[in-house]
């Protein structure tokens, strides 16, 4: 049991390092490549809305 806990925190962990390179990225786009973004793939989400639910991630991993 002790074993699957561990991977579950392992797994959290890089979801949480994808996550936060994802945004990084992300911001990193010009305001045309982000509008590329916008059109070409299934969210619907700005810079400030990303670094939000990131946040609010974040937030949520550490009372874990």
């Amino acid at each position: 049991m002790e074993k699957e806990f561990e991977t579950f925190k392992w797994e959290l962990n890089r979801l949480t390092r994808d996550m936060t390179e994802f945004v990084h990225s992300y911001e990193k786009l010009d305001d045309g490549q982000k509008r590329s973004v916008s059109t070409d793939y299934p969210f619907k989400a700005d810079l400030h809305d990303l670094k939000n639910m990131l946040a609010t991630w974040n937030n949520t991993v550490n009372k874990m």
